[in-house]
């Protein structure tokens, strides 16, 4: 139960991060480099 949670967190996270990575397309510029 406890991986199946963290599992859905880091989906979470990758799912919030590529929302900011389009508000912020400088910050995936970045990331590119």
């Amino acid at each position: 139960i406890i991986l199946h949670e963290k599992v859905q967190v880091e989906s979470n996270l990758k799912r919030i991060g590529f929302q900011l990575a389009s508000m912020f397309p400088l910050c995936a510029h970045e990331e590119e480099d």
